[in-house]
């Protein structure tokens, strides 16, 4: 069943594919799992240079707190998010709530709220960070998608 799969190349040929792989799938759920592991591949490669990491710590005042901003929270902040749709999304996780005093220790503790104010815009950040991991790993999304719906249906992957 994959090696059809492996001749596309171009991005209308992938979406014209994974578009027919959903229309197989009758629920949601199964859907957003489905997606959920080619997401997880681009998150990866978003999680990767050109996304800055930077050489010293920062500090930001919240709620007149300072909080420490580790070098690399951009990066860790990236996640895969499911919708009210069961659509997948990725991009920086926000935290909203006071986790203490610091921010990227740990992928649980980073907060990319600061994304748009790097780049310009979110709109800039997409460009600059989404758009290149997605065109650079997508084929590798796709064959995770593949692997994922023959998982799901139980069909065997060449």
């Amino acid at each position: 069943m994959s090696a059809e799969f492996r001749l596309l190349t171009r991005p209308g040929e992938i979406s014209k594919a994974l578009g027919a792989y959903l229309d197989r799938v009758s629920s949601p759920a199964q859907k957003a799992a489905i997606l959920r592991a080619g997401a997880i591949v681009i998150r990866n490669a978003a999680r990767k240079p050109p996304t800055p990491i930077s050489e010293k710590m920062h500090y930001a005042y919240l709620k007149n707190n300072r909080v420490t901003i580790h070098p690399g929270n951009l990066r860790k902040s990236m996640a895969v998010f499911r919708t009210r749709d069961n659509d997948v999304v990725i991009g920086p996780r926000v935290i909203r709530k006071n986790i203490g005093q610091e921010f990227g220790r740990t992928v649980a503790t980073a907060s990319g709220y600061y994304a748009s104010f790097i780049y310009g815009s979110a709109s800039a950040f997409r460009k600059q960070i989404m758009e290149p991991a997605l065109s650079g790993n997508q084929n590798a999304a796709f064959e995770a998608i593949t692997r994922k719906y023959a998982e799901v249906h139980k069909i065997a992957v060449r």
